[in-house]
């Protein structure tokens, strides 16, 4: 006879959606990743911009801040990596789904937004 407690059927569950100390909103232009020797989904996120200046000189011109005569900066842009994501099988297929029907949402709700507008531009002119 088994000593293990019987199994019981869930009929629902309550997740809680707590953010943690370090939440914050990231913009993300792109990913960056590999395989880990652990076999997880590496990828991290990052977002592109122009080198912000280390050092600018700006004459004052009658008591005003003229434009810069002197510039410091990196050359090219910079790809700051924000986050890094690491992903089991599962959940990378988990996530790559929910990607995917997101995706499609924002084509459906862009498409029906470009045909409210082209009606608007027919109906103006």
């Amino acid at each position: 006879m088994s000593d293990a407690p019987p199994e019981v059927a869930l009929e629902s569950i309550t997740f809680h959606y707590i953010k943690a100390m370090q939440f914050r909103v990231i913009h993300v232009d792109g990913a960056i990743g590999s395989l880990t020797p652990r076999g997880f989904i590496h990828a991290a996120m990052y977002s592109e911009r122009a080198a912000i200046p280390q050092m600018m000189v700006h004459p004052i011109e009658g008591g005003q801040l003229g434009p810069p005569t002197e510039v410091v900066s990196r050359p090219g842009m910079v790809r700051e990596v924000e986050v890094s994501l690491m992903f089991d099988l599962d959940a990378a297929v988990s996530f790559r789904d929910w990607l995917s029907t997101r995706i499609d949402e924002l084509k459906t709700t862009r498409s029906a937004a470009d045909m409210r507008s082209a009606k608007a531009e027919e109906e103006t002119e």
